[in-house]
Formats: C-alpha cells, sequence, structure tokens
C-alpha cells in the first residue's frame, strides 16, 4: 500500500526577487528539506533567486494574478493540485487565493503574510486608491486562516489600519540566516574598492525607492568622509536611481561614492565591508540588517518603523538612529568604523533569525507537524511550468 504523500504548501510571489524573494526561497528550501511537498506560484519567473530552489520544488508561472482575469487559472490549480496550506505575501495573491478557494470549495488554509508597514506605503498614494486598499484588507483578509506580519511593529500597524483584531495576526520574523550565507560570503565581490590597503567602505543595499531614502546615507556619508577615508557603495536598483546618481556626481566627494545596480550576491560585499548602513524612513522588517550581521560586519540602523529595533534588540547589536538625521546617522557611522561591535555579538544578534528555526515556527502556525510523520514528496525536478487550465 502506497504512502500517502506529505503535506503540500504552496507559496505565491510576484517575482524571484527582493526581500519578498528571498524570504520564499528561504522558507520553500526549509520546509522541503523537512520532508513537505513545496509549490512556488510566481507571477514572473524573472528574477536571481530561479536557480536557489532545491531541486524538487515546483516551480509554476501564472499568466496573470489579476483577482477577476486570474481566477480561472488559479482555480484549476486549486483543483489539480489541492494544496494543504497557501501563503501569500501581497494583497491581490491573497484575494486572488480566497476567490479561487470560494470557487472550487477547496480545502485549502490560506494564509497571508504582511511584508511592509501599510501605513507608511499607502501614505504614497492617491486617496481614493487608498481607501479602497484599506477596505480590501478589511474585507478580505478576516476570511485567512492567520494573518503573519513579518515584525511586531508592523502587526500592530496592520491592525491599527484595518481595524482587525490582533489575535487574528501573528508576528513572525523572517527566515533571513542559512549555511549558505557563510560561502556565498566568502566569494570575491570582484570590486576594486575592496583590495588590501584600502579605504574603509560604507555598504547600503536595497531597492533604490524612498522607503530606503539613500539619500539620507549620501549625506551622512559626506560628513564621515570630511573627517575620515573612507568610501560609499551603494547596491540595488529602482526609480530612484538617476535622483541619486545627480546626488552623488554633485558631492564634494564623488569620486567616493558608488552606486554598483544589484548583485545576485551581496554577502561577499557585506562580508568585506567597514559597516552596513540601512538608512530607511519605514521598514517592514529589514531583512539586510540581519544578512550583514550574520556575515559577521557592524550595523548602523535608523530607528524606523518597523523592525530595526526588534532585530538590534534596542540597540544592544548595534546603533540605532532618529530617521533623516544625517548628523547622527554619520556620528554611529563613524563609531562603528573606530569601535565595531565583536563579531561574538554580531553573531548573537544573528541567531534568532536561524531559517530552520522560522520555518517551524510557520509549521506551527498552518497547524503542520516541524516533520510529516511519513508520506512522499513530490520529487520533480525543479522547472518552469506554466499552469495550464
Amino acid at each position: 500500500m502506497c504512502p500517502e504523500p506529505s503535506p503540500l504548501i504552496t507559496m505565491t510571489a510576484p517575482a524571484l526577487d527582493g526581500g519578498i524573494g528571498r524570504n520564499l526561497v528561504n522558507l520553500s528550501n526549509e520546509f522541503f528539506s523537512l520532508g513537505f511537498r513545496v509549490h512556488v506560484v510566481a507571477d514572473s519567473l524573472m528574477g536571481p533567486y530561479f536557480g536557489l530552489f532545491k531541486k524538487g520544488i515546483g516551480i509554476y508561472s501564472l499568466r496573470t494574478s489579476h483577482t477577476i482575469v486570474g481566477l480561472g487559472q488559479f482555480s484549476w490549480y486549486l483543483h489539480r493540485h489541492k494544496p494543504d496550506v497557501i501563503l501569500t505575501p501581497v494583497v491581490r495573491h491573497t484575494i486572488l487565493a480566497l476567490r479561487g478557494k470560494s470557487t472550487t470549495g477547496a480545502r485549502t488554509r490560506i494564509f497571508a503574510q504582511v511584508h511592509n508597514t501599510y501605513s507608511q506605503t499607502f501614505a504614497l498614494i492617491r486617496e481614493k486608491k487608498r481607501e479602497k486598499r484599506i477596505r480590501l484588507l478589511k474585507k478580505y483578509y478576516p476570511r485567512c486562516e492567520r494573518i503573519i506580519a513579518v515584525s511586531k511593529g508592523t502587526a500592530e500597524d496592520f491592525c491599527t489600519l484595518t481595524g482587525i483584531p490582533a489575535d487574528k495576526v501573528i508576528a513572525l520574523h523572517n527566515p533571513m540566516t542559512t549555511d549558505g550565507i557563510a560561502l556565498l560570503a566568502k566569494e570575491d565581490p570582484g570590486h576594486p574598492w575592496f583590495t588590501r590597503g584600502s579605504p574603509p567602505v560604507i555598504l547600503g543595499v536595497g531597492r533604490l525607492t524612498t522607503a530606503k531614502n539613500f539619500s539620507l546615507l549620501i549625506r551622512a556619508f559626506e560628513i564621515v568622509r570630511s573627517k575620515t577615508p573612507c568610501r560609499l557603495l551603494i547596491l540595488g536598483d529602482g526609480h530612484l536611481r538617476g535622483t541619486l546618481e545627480e546626488q552623488a556626481a554633485s558631492s564634494p566627494f564623488r569620486e567616493d561614492i558608488s552606486l554598483a545596480g544589484s548583485k545576485i550576491n551581496p554577502f561577499a560585499f557585506m562580508r568585506r565591508a567597514a559597516v552596513f548602513v540601512m538608512s530607511s524612513s519605514w521598514e517592514g522588517f529589514g531583512n539586510v540588517l540581519v544578512e550583514a550581521m550574520a556575515t559577521g560586519t557592524p550595523v548602523v540602523s535608523t530607528d524606523c518603523p518597523h523592525g530595526p529595533r526588534e532585530i538590534l534588540a534596542d540597540g544592544k547589536f548595534g546603533p540605532l538612529v532618529p530617521p533623516d538625521n544625517p548628523r547622527e546617522l554619520a556620528g554611529a557611522i563613524l563609531n562603528q568604523i573606530h569601535h565595531p561591535t565583536s563579531l561574538e555579538l554580531l553573531r548573537e544578534g544573528a541567531k534568532p533569525f536561524s531559517a530552520r528555526a522560522i520555518a517551524k515556527k510557520y509549521l506551527a502556525v498552518f497547524g503542520l507537524p516541524a516533520q510529516p510523520a511519513s508520506g512522499i514528496q513530490d520529487f520533480l525536478p525543479t522547472t518552469n511550468r506554466g499552469i495550464q487550465k
């Protein structure tokens, strides 16, 4: 008699990049290693993380995640594969999954993630559109089994914004530290600023957007550079690239500022930087802070909502400074250059964000065992498979 297959966990994503993409890769690989079947369903399979999934995880592409146009396609997926759990990271995927469940009568349990501080991101859009999004959250998210926010602050912000009861929302930090980080950190970044005898490098990593506030980092760097030889390297791309390039070009220290674009392996840069800085105006969590700590690099962060204060334990593992204050940020950077946080303390700070430990916390929320008692995995090669009706 053939054993029953192990439970199927389906994770969705807009694309295989960015912070959501990294979270997706780490959780998927851990769930699979623990014995579960895992599918990834993404709007686009473009992105640097496609090749990072373990062989055996099913990868599917959506033609569209539009909550109406994509309903037939997603409903077919639910009918065909019958996942036990679906984890959705964005609003439109959550709505699509809930509508698909209603249409098919599937017994799938849907869990929605909240990756950002919605009160901040919604403030950037027009009032009517903002009100519509809040209405959608209020209408659909209570229908999920649970809502999983990536930090306590993000959970509180979500409840305040929507009025959804706090007992419906749980905070689980992102699964950021893996054995692979140490290996990737040893690779050569291939950048001339990391040769022996070069000035210390201050590093920032993230999308070039309003939230990340790299303009603040450049202003703080100018203060630091006026006091000591150093260089500023920013990794990432985004719609503010042109604006930041203009700011860097007009700096008196423009030869010591580089916007190097996105890199598939930022850990090699982190390990060799003197200080890693997160200059954000707001966050949902702050993945890069944990990643930098895991490579043994001293960190500095703005005390923005939400995530950095939780990650850095109120400043125990690295200084927190007020948002949008270049002098305070510069002072903290200078202090880390001359009196860096110890490697032992950094490793202690990164330890709670182990991907394996966080994955087991997710399984507990899903109501699944830490490992299936029995059953078989769906050992299919990792591949690009479009969902076909």
